[in-house]
């Protein structure tokens, strides 16, 4: 599966930075649900839908370690 993403995003000329940053841009703007934020990146980018999913759950984990306790 990491292979797809790999792929995906070097086809795209795409790297993770640039997608995390644009989900959490996406995320600050409150228009979406993150759970449902993997349809915005195959719009947005136009990348396979496997591929949004596995950047997305990476963010969301990323994101989770980098919250506070309660917060």
């Amino acid at each position: 599966m990491d292979n797809l993403v790999v792929q995906d995003l070097h086809d795209l000329e795409l790297s993770k930075d640039i997608v995390f940053e644009y989900l959490d841009d996406l995320r600050e703007s409150g228009i979406v649900n993150m759970f449902g934020a993997g349809s915005h990146l195959v719009n947005e980018y136009g990348m396979l839908r496997i591929s949004a999913q596995t950047l997305l759950k990476e963010w969301m984990n990323d994101h989770n370690r980098h919250m506070p306790l309660g917060g």
